[in-house]
């Protein structure tokens, strides 16, 4: 097996080799990075720069668009080299002229006022193969396209990447041919990952729009792989010298559709669902202007909304098995990894921050774990009576009180990152008190009350599957109507109201009988609140461990009535000295129609 003076297959190094590996080793292997501010850049100059590879960036943006490559590399591994002029043949010599890695990620989604598919696609790979031609001392050139380009792709940006024809080819066809066993090239299907242009995308139509635009219904078929995959491909590929001059499709474990990737964003993000197909014809209507806008203007439109983009969105197909009807490709699991599927775990991970109601709002890294409590939070927004409410909102508001969310909102869902109604009602804490028995008038003794608020729990009960599955946070208030005149003289416990059997009441309701409580008031009560506190600081104590382990064990109940009247029954039947019981039941985030944030029930018992 040959060996080489890095852990990459190069021979010639250009700096002085130094270290014993690592950030802060010099491996002899200068690489350049085209393209280096997208998406993919960053991951691949992470892979290179962990085992000490001199990096250089050229780039054409701000300082502050690729400060955060700065720090992969140690002092003096990373070169910046700002200003760099696509169109100069020089820039690229200057670019390369110490390295000998040549990597060129430089794509476009759509074309602007400056730079068209052709130049971007054709020109500047015909500029890169030049330099390197004429540099000699380049062994590696890794060129990236796309899954779907075929000389009969379905739109220009997939043609001009793969189109045989003119001076030697276009795309790939000219890097081959120019740089022949020099090159690697992978064609990329669809990347997905925390800066992605996928599950991003769709996530930010899905909060902007009432409704999430669907070309052909979302027909369009695709194999998305994770970010991090592609990068361990790719270092992969350096190491072994086989792999140069090669062709790889780097794809997921799974097919699937832009419907089916609208649902699971949906789903992660915890919105609406509301989706509008729109026909093929009509939204290549749409697209004109906006593409004539982009091309003729400073002004770019969404990429998504681009008449490239709404023919691959209609007739696209980014598939491994499409990649390979023609002619036979070497995958991903040639390169050694395992790709992850996009659809569950880290790679969709990042998703979680668009949820309206927190980070914390479920869970989607350990799916197939069972549920764990949800996280002592702040209040929300409108419990705390804050942010601005205009006009629209209020409207809809008292839309949905009198005609309920049925009528109003059966085909709207709400935008839950805009602000909401700062209203009592509008926050559905709907009161349901109960008829019959004594009046509050009617009590004998003074009316002295006792407010337990803030009882955070997460429970199983409701309506929907979802919410029995995984579980949510509910909030509990209790007022205890009483007499507290003798206790008030004694001060003593035994004529006071005993918090902790309350407490313990509550517990049950949800199923969290797990916890030990002692016969004393005093010491059950002193237990009580530092299980409470265990849980609050997520500490994995015993008394904490038994406490959530009960969580799931309650027997779950459809209506929150049901669970505000279990609540109340449990605490008249052990309290003697309490007259009446008010029980706020909520669920500060339940996903219902119209413009409430969260749902409750009050009901007073005597």
């Amino acid at each position: 097996m040959a060996t080489y003076p890095s852990e990459l297959a190069i021979r010639t190094n250009s700096a002085i080799q130094g270290g014993k590996g690592g950030r802060s080793s010099v491996s002899g292997v200068t690489a350049t990075i085209f393209g280096c501010s997208g998406f993919l850049g960053r991951y691949i100059a992470q892979s290179l720069a962990r085992i000490g590879c001199q990096l250089v960036f050229p780039h054409r943006c701000d300082d502050l668009d690729v400060q955060h490559l700065r720090p992969m590399g140690d002092l003096g591994q990373v070169v910046m080299l700002p200003n760099f002029n696509p169109r100069d043949d020089d820039a690229y010599r200057r670019a390369i002229s110490r390295s000998n890695v040549v990597i060129n990620l430089i794509g476009a989604d759509q074309e602007t006022w400056n730079y068209g598919f052709k130049e971007v696609h054709v020109d500047i790979p015909a500029r890169i193969a030049k330099a390197v031609r004429e540099h000699g001392g380049v062994e590696r050139v890794l060129h990236f396209s796309n899954i779907a380009a075929r000389p009969d792709a379905v739109s220009q940006r997939l043609r001009t990447k793969a189109r045989s024809g003119g001076r030697g080819g276009e795309g790939e066809a000219l890097v081959r041919s120019e740089l022949g066993d020099l090159a690697t090239i992978f064609k990329v299907a669809p990347v997905t990952g925390t800066e992605d242009r996928v599950f991003n995308q769709l996530a930010r139509l899905i909060k902007a729009y009432p409704a999430l635009p669907l070309v052909a219904g979302g027909a369009l078929r695709l194999q998305p792989v994770w970010v991090r995959d592609v990068a361990q491909a790719v270092f992969n590929s350096m190491q072994e010298e086989g792999a140069a001059g090669k062709t790889y499709a780097l794809a997921g474990p799974e097919v699937l559709t832009l419907s089916q990737l609208a649902d699971l964003t949906y789903h992660t993000i915890r919105e609406p669902h509301n989706v509008l197909p729109v026909p093929e014809k009509l939204a290549e209507l749409a697209s004109r202007p906006l593409g004539w806008l982009g091309t003729k203007t400073p002004f770019r439109a969404n990429p998504f909304f681009s008449s490239d983009s709404v023919a691959e969105l209609a007739r696209g197909d980014f598939t491994l098995a499409a990649a390979t009807a023609d002619q036979p490709l070497l995958t991903i699991e040639d390169l050694g990894v395992a790709p992850r599927r996009v659809t569950e775990g880290h790679p969709i991970e990042f998703l979680r921050y668009y949820r309206s109601g927190g980070y914390d709002m479920g869970a989607v890294a350990e799916v197939d774990s069972a549920p764990t409590p949800a996280r002592w939070e702040r209040p929300s927004q409108l419990e705390g009576g804050r942010g601005m409410y205009g006009p629209r909102h209020l409207h809809l508001g008292f839309m949905n009180i009198l005609w309920g969310s049925k009528f109003v909102f059966k085909d709207i869902p709400t935008k839950s990152h805009r602000p909401l109604i700062m209203l009592r009602l509008a926050t559905a804490r709907l009161g349901a008190v109960g008829t019959g028995g004594r009046s509050l008038s009617a009590l004998a003794g003074p009316r002295d009350q006792v407010h337990l608020r803030g009882l955070i729990f997460h429970g199983h009960h409701g309506v929907y599957e979802e919410e029995r599955k995984l579980g949510q946070k509910f909030r509990i208030d209790v007022t205890l109507d009483t007499c507290l005149a003798d206790a008030g003289k004694s001060d003593d416990l035994k004529d006071a109201i005993n918090y902790a059997i309350i407490y313990k009441s509550v517990f049950r309701v949800f199923g969290m009988e797990g916890a030990i409580y002692n016969s004393n008031p005093a010491v059950m009560l002193h237990d009580l609140q530092r299980g409470l506190r265990n849980i609050k600081h997520h500490s994995p104590s015993t008394s904490a461990r038994r406490t959530v382990e009960g969580v799931v064990t309650g027997p779950p109940a459809q209506l929150l009535e049901c669970v505000a009247e279990r609540i109340a029954s449990a605490i008249l039947s052990s309290q003697s000295r309490v007259n009446g019981v008010r029980v706020e039941v909520a669920k500060p985030h339940v996903a219902v129609g119209g413009v409430v944030e969260g749902l409750g029930i009050s009901i007073y018992r005597p």
